[in-house]
């Protein structure tokens, strides 16, 4: 893919996934990475979401990566481990997400190269 600039925009292998969820991430205590951003900047993410929200999280990539506008399912699982308060008032609060390590690049590629946004996954309890 190219960017309006004509450079290449290399794309990762998992990010172009279109198939079912397949990934299965532990409870909090398992083995994840906190992952932190702003959380003005993911759509979708509630900022009075209780720790341990279980959400999806998809990208929108920009510049797009196909001829039509595409959102993609980025991660499967992701945990909201806590929202943690602006320290200046005119700051946004952070979020900080917990995922799998595998998924690390990914988040970081999607959160650079495209718009997050969250869905959350409804709780089975």
């Amino acid at each position: 893919p190219s960017s309006d600039t004509g450079a290449d925009v290399p794309v990762p292998e998992r990010a172009t996934r279109t198939g079912p969820a397949t990934e299965s991430i532990a409870p909090i205590a398992g083995d994840l990475r906190s992952y932190a951003v702003s959380a003005s900047e993911v759509a979708g993410l509630s900022v009075d979401a209780p720790p341990g929200t279980r959400m999806e999280l998809w990208v929108a990539w920009e510049p797009p990566v196909t001829k039509e506008p595409r959102v993609q399912r980025l991660v499967d699982q992701v945990v909201l481990e806590r929202i943690v308060p602006p320290t200046v008032p005119e700051a946004p609060p952070t979020a900080i997400l917990l995922i799998a390590p595998k998924s690390v690049d990914e988040v970081i590629y999607g959160d650079i190269w495209g718009r997050l946004s969250v869905a959350t996954v409804p709780s089975h309890d």
